[in-house]
């Protein structure tokens, strides 16, 4: 399959699986690139078990990311 699309991602997710083998990697013409995730709601949903449940999911994402690409660098 050929298409002109694009994407930005840390190399080393090209090793994980063999179907992305043919994609190519280049260094982004960029200093630093830096992300941010902001996320707000209601004070008075805070307590509920959903709300929570959500949170903690969120959370345990991105730490598990932040590990990965830690154990890279």
């Amino acid at each position: 399959m050929k298409t002109d699309l694009i994407a930005i991602a840390p190399s080393h997710l090209l090793s994980l699986d063999s179907r992305l083998k043919s994609l190519k990697a280049a260094p982004l013409p960029l200093e630093e690139v830096v992300f941010s995730f902001d996320l707000c709601w209601d004070r008075s949903s805070e307590n509920e078990s959903g709300h929570k449940w959500l949170c903690e999911t969120i959370a345990d994402v991105f730490n598990s990311h932040i590990r990965a690409i830690e154990k890279y660098q």
